[in-house]
């Protein structure tokens, strides 16, 4: 693992005589961190872990998350949302097979697979639920009708890139009278 990266900080002293001195800081990081090297396991870039998503650009399947030669540790892939089914229209303009819910994410329990009840009757699909007000709208990102692993794409990292923060203004009395 490679990390890369530059920290920053910037402090003012707004005033400072011999009885007061009042500062102001801040701060702001980038880091990359990159795995360099893996043991071979015959897989492209000795890939551990990982999943694959369509690739809107190539129109094909590629590999990603887990641990990969020359890529970025910690992204992390899942399903963007397009809002909720709130109203009978919404109910009735989502035709969606989704097949992601009857399967297994990252470790949590396989629920079943929901269908419009429109593709239901004229699929006649079997071992699916109907859509119901409520459920989340998946965007379809491969455009087939169908939400399933090719519709995940990046969310983001689990560490972050950069980072920027100030702190509050100190204020520092130096010298004190007391008069009785």
């Amino acid at each position: 693992m490679r990390n890369r990266g530059v920290e920053m900080d910037l402090a003012y002293k707004v005033i400072q005589n011999k009885d007061l001195t009042w500062q102001v800081a801040a701060n702001a990081s980038w880091n990359k961190n990159i795995v360099v090297k893996l043991p071979y396991n015959g897989n492209d870039r000795n890939r551990q872990g990982g999943q694959q998503v369509y690739d809107p650009a190539t129109g094909k399947m590629v590999w990603v998350a887990g641990l990969q030669e020359g890529m970025e540790w910690g992204e992390v892939y899942g399903f963007v949302s397009d809002g909720i089914i709130r109203n009978e229209k919404d109910l009735s303009e989502y035709n969606k097979i989704d097949i992601a819910a009857g399967e297994v994410q990252y470790g949590a329990a396989a629920g079943k697979r929901v269908a419009s009840q429109k593709l239901i009757t004229e699929k006649g699909l079997i071992n699916h639920i109907s859509t119901k007000l409520g459920d989340m709208k998946w965007r379809d990102l491969d455009r087939n009708d169908t939400i399933d692993y090719r519709d995940m794409t990046r969310l983001g990292r689990t560490i972050p890139g950069g980072r920027a923060a100030s702190t509050p203004p100190s204020l520092t009395r130096t010298s004190a009278s007391l008069r009785g």
